[in-house]
């Protein structure tokens, strides 16, 4: 279905695919939303400063004083999107009560979740590597780079190939120079 109209920012006539559509282009929609503003047809937040954060406040206030949550506020009070709370629900890392077709969340089970995910395991290689780290022992790769004359495909390569460790620090991989030295003899 194809309507003749004409636009009501421009004034030109144009060739529209449904019944609702004003524009007769994307630009035109845009400059007449502009002087929309300017004239005072609408604001531009729905929500003013100081009630905004009354909202919120409220909103978390409800929020702790529940004992028991929806998936909907268990998400804004994770941040997470229901589909990684439908993951964790699925993996049992989250147990939910259901009544009926309705699921609730306990919120002891979101404390434990948020205790469990903090903690990291570190070896006791990485713990080892860091105490024992000297900088003056160790080659960064692009001093590998410029000393040998290999690329850094070709070095990496190198470096599976033999499994030399390296030591990220930042984003600088470090790597022990005796361990280089018995690559290139």
């Amino acid at each position: 279905m194809k309507i003749e109209k004409k636009c009501i920012y421009c004034g030109g006539s144009f060739t529209a695919q449904t019944l609702s559509t004003k524009y007769c282009s994307p630009d035109c929609n845009k400059k007449h939303y502009k002087v929309r503003i300017k004239k005072g047809e609408f604001s531009t937040a729905s929500f003013k400063g100081d009630s905004l954060k009354k909202i919120i406040f409220k909103k978390q206030t409800t929020l702790n004083i529940k004992q028991f949550l929806s998936i909907k506020d268990a998400c804004e009070l994770l941040g997470l999107s229901r589909s990684t709370l439908y993951r964790l629900i699925k993996d049992n890392k989250i147990y939910v009560t259901k009544i009926g077709s309705r699921i609730i969340i306990p919120k002891p089970e979101i404390e434990e979740l948020l205790k469990k995910s903090t903690r990291t395991y570190i070896p006791d290689k990485v713990h080892a590597i860091k105490q024992n780290f000297n900088i003056k022992n160790y080659y960064y790769i692009g001093e590998i780079q410029n000393e040998y004359g290999v690329s850094e495909k070709q070095l990496y390569t190198l470096i599976l190939k033999f499994n030399v460790e390296k030591v990220t620090i930042g984003s600088f991989v470090y790597v022990l120079k005796s361990d280089i030295k018995k690559i290139f003899k």
